[in-house]
């Protein structure tokens, strides 16, 4: 095999950036999470990691990967906005911090999931790191996704389903305008109410 013939993703370096994993899993959400039957298209992905300078709320607040959507179900009555974070490592940066940055995000989320990068070869070496995610992201109803090429979805495995979670939906309105609309949110004071004047 001379090296014309490698794809892309089977050559993988002894450590690989975060920021290089954005844009092939940004494509696959885009191409695939929308195909749910019960969502009414479009689905919305959004690359939230490459915001620039915009504010974010807080340590933790920017996921990597935003989806965006409506679903409706056949004996559930209404429609129903679901926003879906996802904070994606590399092989070499997978461990439990994954599991509560994206509890974190829930904060302004209905769903929240951490999508990690395990190379086929590597799979046996990182199985402890896994697993422990894996525990940890379980008992705190985060989503768990892996995947050995980020731009190929036949090699992502949808290990756990995240559990939804309703947020302040202040918080919600505010992290859609801020983050994925790029609008400025400019804080108005709220109107109190006096009791028994």
């Amino acid at each position: 095999m001379n090296g014309n013939d490698i794809e892309p993703w089977e050559f993988v370096p002894a450590s690989t950036k975060e920021s290089a994993l954005y844009g092939p899993v940004v494509q696959t959400l885009r191409k695939y999470w929308q195909k749910e039957s019960e969502s009414i298209p479009p689905a919305g992905v959004h690359d939230t990691a490459n915001s620039g300078s915009k504010r974010t709320g807080g340590r933790w607040s920017r996921p990597d990967a935003t989806v965006v959507r409506l679903r409706k179900f056949k004996y559930v009555p209404g429609e129903f906005l679901e926003v879906s974070t996802i904070e994606v490592k590399p092989f070499n940066a997978i461990d439990v911090s994954a599991v509560y940055e994206a509890v974190a995000h829930r904060r302004a989320a209905t769903h929240a999931y951490v999508a990690v990068h395990v190379p086929a070869h590597l799979s046996a070496a990182l199985r402890s790191d896994i697993k422990a995610v894996r525990s940890v992201a379980a008992a705190h109803g985060v989503g768990f996704i892996r995947f050995a090429d980020p731009a190929d979805h036949s090699t992502w495995k949808y290990v756990l389903d995240a559990e939804r979670v309703e947020p302040d939906p202040q918080k919600l309105s505010r992290f859609l305008s801020e983050q994925v609309m790029g609008e400025k949110v400019v804080s108005r004071p709220t109107a109190t109410m006096g009791f028994g004047e």
